[in-house]
């Protein structure tokens, strides 16, 4: 909620922010078990079995990407528009993030 309503300030004094770059944390490894996706962070021993569009996004940002980035591809693989994939993608992001699995980088 912070993070929106910095950017609902920054937006309404015009202020422009750059969208900053997800990717992988280094300290984590995933493998595919009975068909889901499952990320290990091994500093903490912790697993975290992905759906499909979170392991869309997940195959991804194997290399920095961009949030407006990864909406926009899979707007194409989901046959909708990156706007509407956008919310559930920063959403996704940010929940990876809190698990320390995916890290903000530039």
């Amino acid at each position: 909620m912070l993070a929106t309503s910095m950017f609902s300030w920054a937006a309404s004094q015009g202020v422009i922010m750059s969208d900053p770059c997800w990717q992988r944390t280094p300290d984590c490894v995933s493998a595919t078990v009975d068909g889901d996706l499952v990320v290990l962070l091994l500093e903490t021993g912790e697993y975290t079995t992905l759906n499909a569009t979170a392991t869309s996004i997940w195959d991804l940002i194997a290399e920095p990407r961009r949030a407006e980035d990864i909406a926009s591809v899979l707007s194409s693989k989901y046959k909708t528009t990156a706007d509407a994939c956008a919310p559930a993608v920063r959403a996704c992001l940010d929940t990876l993030e809190a698990k320390g699995l995916v890290s903000r980088v530039g």
